[in-house]
Formats: structure tokens, C-alpha cells, sequence
């Protein structure tokens, strides 16, 4: 089984193709991040990997070429990179409001749409869209997060009913807050963690993917990780349309 990871060179990402190279997955791996993905790679067996932006349509574009020329199927699609600027609405940089708009919605629907048609030929796989908590609630200072998870989300759900007829399987997975420098916030969590705040593991989040890949949770469109001091608790929903 081929997967393929974006955001994959740090934090969930790099959790998540840990997780799945242990099951004996094949990996294509994307990051931004050279020096970072081409050490993680190194730790890796059966992986590919590319350097590329997910935002800009003649990167992915090229990369199907080179999947294809190289002979590599894919069976699912992590759609895992993301970025996140928090400031006042009135305070933060169009350009900043605009880059968690690429990033977080945009890169996933080109990935999506230059890869799934190979899963929709064959009838088999899945796409797993990473979202946040924030794709449902909301707080100061996210509005531009909250409007591309709330994007991501709805694009996600949309997709899904789109690809039941042809056997692909389409989930958004909402974690409460994860324990990764996301955003150059690990000190911060860890000191809140420190006064009882209740946050999610990565590992524990990259194990109910591969778990999910492997067949061993029940599928649904959606599913909200909820960080408990007990441990992580699992919500998995499917709505239907209107």
C-alpha cells in the first residue's frame, strides 16, 4: 500500500508516515522544507519524496508526471500541511490571511484533484483531509485559521458524497490541540499542559490514522479528536446532506 503526506517533514506529518511505514506502507512524502524532509526520509525504508509547494498547481502537476513515469500507484492521500497566523481580524496582513486560505484549502484541493483520479480509476482508496478543532469552534485571534479549517471542512464533506460512487472513501479528521511546534507553539503548550490543560499526543494522532487506513476504526466523514486528561476520545460522525 502506496500513501502519500503532505506537511510530512515535522510535527503530525512526520508522526503519521512513522506510523504508516511501520505497517509496510510505501510513502511519497511533500514538505517545503528540504532539509527537514531529506533527514526524516533518511530514517525511512520505501520512501519517495519531493520538495515542492502545495500551492502552486504546476509543482503537483509535475509530480503526478514523475509518479506516473516511476511507476508509483497510490492508494490513499494524506492531506496534512497547514499554517496558521493568529492575530486580531483589523491586525493581520492581507497576505497572511491569504497564505492559511493556499495553504490549508487550496493545497488540498490541488493535491486532490491531481492525484484522486487514480484512486477514482481503480475504485479503491482514500483521501483524509487533517483539520482542526477550529473547523467547528471559535476563538479571537483565528480568524483567518478558523475561516480555512471551516473551508477545509466543508470542502472535505462536499467531496465525500462526490466520491462514493466511485468506492473512495473521503474523511476530515478535527484534533483538539496537538503537542508539536506547530506554529512555533510547543513551549506555550507545554506550559499550559504543565497548569492541566489537556492537549493531544502526536503519536496518538498518527496511530488512529494509520488505524483507520488499516481498517481497524470504522469509517466516517468526520471525526473530532477531543484531548480528555483520560485520553484521547474519538467522535466520528457522518452528515448527511441537505
Amino acid at each position: 500500500m502506496t500513501t502519500l503526506i503532505t506537511g510530512a517533514a515535522n510535527g503530525l506529518g512526520q508522526q503519521i508516515g512513522i506510523a504508516l511505514n511501520k505497517l509496510g506502507h510505501e510513502l511519497v512524502l511533500m514538505d517545503k522544507d528540504e532539509t527537514a524532509l531529506v533527514k526524516f526520509c533518511g530514517t525511512l525504508r520505501r520512501v519517495t519524496y519531493f520538495v515542492a509547494d502545495i500551492t502552486k498547481e504546476d509543482e503537483i502537476k509535475a509530480i503526478s508526471e514523475k509518479l506516473k513515469e516511476q511507476k508509483i500507484s497510490l492508494d490513499n492521500i494524506i492531506n496534512n500541511a497547514g499554517v496558521a497566523y493568529y492575530h486580531n481580524l483589523v491586525d493581520m496582513p492581507a497576505s497572511e490571511f491569504k497564505k492559511q486560505l493556499d495553504v490549508n484549502i487550496l493545497g488540498s484541493f490541488l493535491i486532490t484533484k491531481h492525484f484522486v483520479p487514480e484512486l477514482i480509476a481503480k475504485k479503491s482508496g482514500s483521501v483524509i483531509n487533517i483539520g482542526s478543532r477550529m473547523a467547528y469552534l471559535f476563538e479571537a485571534e483565528r480568524s483567518g485559521y478558523c475561516a480555512s479549517k471551516f473551508g477545509l471542512r466543508g470542502m472535505s464533506l462536499c467531496f465525500s458524497e462526490e466520491a462514493k460512487e466511485h468506492q473512495v472513501k473521503v474523511t476530515v479528521i478535527e484534533p483538539d490541540s496537538i503537542l508539536t511546534n506547530f506554529n512555533n507553539d510547543l513551549q506555550n503548550k507545554l506550559d499550559r499542559q504543565k497548569k492541566g490543560e489537556a492537549f493531544l499526543n502526536p503519536e496518538e494522532v498518527a496511530q488512529f490514522v494509520a488505524n483507520l487506513i488499516a481498517g481497524e476504526v470504522d469509517w466516517h466523514t468526520e471525526f473530532k479528536l477531543l484531548a480528555k486528561p483520560s485520553g484521547m476520545e474519538i467522535v466520528g460522525e457522518d452528515l448527511d446532506s441537505i
